[in-house]
């Protein structure tokens, strides 16, 4: 990238440059998962296709799929609310149910021996009456040996309770008042043929014939049974909605949810967690029943009716929801283990409400529901979706990687970086650099912590190439990588959404009429020296940020001249051209409503106000934080998810600090001469 190139070398380097533009573009359009394309079962209510429902989903041993909901027909062939289906998605002959059931399948569960127990609303299957829970043979047929005789309502969970001297025993809940003839209020044990087991009653209600709905039964490997639904007191006693049984069958005092409210789910985390849908939203709770605050609950506009935790500890969550907080995400979505929204998982979603979850054993993962249309691919009622690596999310300026930002200076006249690290308030000071060094700061290496890095575009005996030197969080090692030339402007992230940050830099033209380019050496590529996109043009400023939500920086400027945005959406190539602010203010963009997507926004240093959106109806409009003289320094500060509004004063080296979620505050921390790292990729 020399400068004294001949004419001739320049437009053959230009036109390679902008080939690669193109496809670097083309290349991102690709999303983190897909709709499996191979797997397309239709499952109707009738010749109509009128969308069916499936409620619940069940994976064999063998790799065949047992379905059941609400439907009539499968890929056109008669199958009343139940059904199993090939690997590859085609209906397995080999079961046959006969007429089915008269009423829709809740859940079914798949015993050790292959025989498949089915809990609904239904009063008959294939002409015999049966209500609310049946068990059938592996080809589909009625298990006679079984036989509960459960009163009204229906059976809406099964749980299989260990027992080698009887053989396994069978809990079920739901909203029944009976079960062989004895008062049993929504939860009942039953023996291995269906009778029931007179040794575990818990009374779920303080008052007689009081509502009760018990919606998931869970049994865990040290015995002890978690029951979650609606009800209020157990055996007398305060408990709201979740109770932890003994494995001797007695209340456990040690767990104790408070007043979690109505709870629709519960799944078992790692390190004896519980994921939990609950009245106060989607969250996480210690194995005390107490509320774990180091995950993000997530509130939603519906209900969460299906969770799937994956093995690295990414969990899948489908419903009737429509938006997670203020993330909009269509009734399917990704949150990482730390609650955050993968915002690269299935971005469209279903077009209506997903019940049911699972994971084959290469996988790939089963959903069903109502819907009809996922990820704007047509898929009645089930489909099977290809699911890549959870993104990383990164918080810009976090080095000590607790998902906050943390308050940090650059020294010019010693070099030091100086850090106040938000996981426990702790003072932290390295060393780096020189004061004609740009800073560059970001996650190189992946390790969900900002590294210590500068930019240095004079190097002694190196001409007018231009070094990265960068400090790795992960192991202290110090390396550098040449990129760019003299005048460049670093703009490091993650272009390539690989959850690691790529050494970038910014070229202005050199002439009014040239043209400026984004240069990146891809971290998913190793060996490619570099990609370019050729944007902008001579005195714009680089401005950097994902405004289209797809887990890649886009190419965007701001041109000073007319107070123009100027971006290249990574996702599909549109290019958004949005007048916004005066030529004096200074652009400052950032996720301020944690959608997962960059706003628009701007900072006046000549009265300190913010404008944080295209639309003053929507987020939070214009705000008056700041003096003259005031540096921005936007950044994720309370770990929410999304950027707060804030100025570093260096007067007085103070911070000022309004955060989305914790409020305002105000931090002493650095001198007039420092340089608020937050303020690096400001210009």
């Amino acid at each position: 990238m020399n400068k004294s190139r001949t004419i001739s070398k320049r437009v053959f380097i230009f036109v390679q440059l902008i080939l690669i533009a193109f496809v670097s573009v083309s290349t991102i359009i690709a999303q983190s998962s897909s709709v499996d394309l191979s797997f397309n079962t239709i499952i109707t209510k009738d010749s109509n296709e009128a969308a069916g429902s499936v409620r619940s989903i069940a994976i064999q041993p063998d790799g065949k799929v047992i379905v059941g909901g609400d439907f009539s027909l499968v890929n056109g062939i008669s199958r009343s609310n139940i059904a199993r289906l090939n690997s590859d998605g085609s209906l397995d002959p080999t079961f046959d149910p006969g007429t089915g059931f008269n009423s829709i399948v809740e859940k079914v569960l798949i015993q050790a021996d292959g025989k498949i127990l089915v809990g609904g609303s239904f009063t008959s299957f294939n002409g015999a009456e049966k209500n609310a829970i049946v068990r059938l043979n592996s080809n589909g047929s009625l298990d006679s040996t079984f036989d509960a005789n459960i009163l009204g309502g229906t059976v809406l969970t099964i749980a299989l309770q260990p027992n080698t001297r009887t053989g396994d025993k069978i809990l079920i809940g739901g909203s029944f008042s009976a079960v062989g003839g004895f008062t049993r209020n929504g939860f009942a044990r039953l023996n291995p043929d269906g009778s029931l087991d007179n040794g575990f009653n818990p009374v779920f209600g303080n008052v007689q014939f009081q509502t009760v709905s018990i919606r998931r039964i869970l049994v865990q490997d040290d015995g002890k049974v978690v029951v979650g639904g609606l009800f209020s007191g157990v055996n007398g006693l305060s408990r709201t909605g979740l109770v932890r049984f003994n494995a001797d069958e007695s209340l456990d005092a040690a767990f104790d949810a408070g007043n979690i409210g109505s709870v629709s789910l519960v799944e078992r985390y790692s390190g004896g967690k519980y994921l939990v849908a609950s009245a106060i939203g989607f969250v996480r709770l210690n194995n005390n029943g107490t509320i774990d605050n180091t995950f993000q609950a997530r509130t939603s506009n519906g209900t969460v009716n299906a969770v799937l935790v994956q093995p690295d500890g990414s969990i899948i969550i489908g419903g009737g929801f429509t938006q997670l907080g203020v993330i909009i995400r269509s009734r399917l979505a990704r949150l990482r283990a730390d609650g955050s929204v993968d915002i690269s998982f299935f971005p469209v979603g279903a077009n209506d409400t997903v019940r049911a979850i699972a994971r084959q054993a290469d996988g790939r993962i089963i959903v069903g529901g109502d819907f009809t249309m996922i990820e704007n691919v047509s898929r009645f009622g089930i489909a099977r979706l290809n699911v890549a690596q959870t993104s990383t999310r990164i918080t810009q300026f976090d080095f000590d990687g607790d998902g906050s930002a943390d308050i940090s200076v650059f020294r010019p006249s010693n070099g030091f970086w100086y850090e106040l690290r938000s996981r426990n308030n702790s003072f932290f000071a390295m060393q780096f650099g020189q004061a004609s060094d740009l800073l560059a700061p970001a996650d190189y290496d992946g390790d969900g912590k900002t590294d210590i890095a500068v930019f240095r575009d004079t190097v002694p005996g190196a001409g007018d190439k231009a070094y990265f030197y960068i400090t790795n969080s992960s192991d202290n090692a110090f390396r550098f990588a040449q990129l760019g030339t003299q005048g460049d402007l670093p703009i490091s992230g993650d272009w390539d959404g690989d959850g690691i940050a790529d050494l970038a830099v910014y070229r202005n033209a050199s002439s009014a009429d040239g043209q400026s380019f984004f240069f990146y050496r891809p971290s998913s590529a190793p060996g490619v020296d570099f990609r370019s996109i050729a944007w902008g043009t001579a005195g714009d400023k680089p401005v950097m940020g994902d405004f289209d939500g797809d887990g890649k920086l886009d190419a965007a400027v701001v041109r000073p001249s007319t107070a123009t945005w100027l971006i290249l959406q990574s996702s599909n190539g549109q290019v958004i051209q949005q007048p916004f602010g005066e030529t004096t203010d200074i652009p400052v963009p950032a996720d301020y409503d944690g959608d997962g997507k960059t706003n628009i926004a701007v900072f006046r240093p000549s009265n300190g106000f913010w404008f944080t959106s295209t639309n003053p109806q929507t987020n939070f409009g214009a705000v008056q934080f700041g003096a003259a003289g005031d540096l921005p320094v936007p950044a994720d500060y309370d770990g929410d998810g999304a950027a707060d509004i804030a100025v570093y004063r260096p007067a007085n080296g103070v911070w000022y600090l309004l955060r989305s979620t914790n409020g305002f505050t105000g931090v002493q921390f650095g001198a007039a001469e420092d340089r608020p790292i937050p303020n690096t990729y400001i210009r």
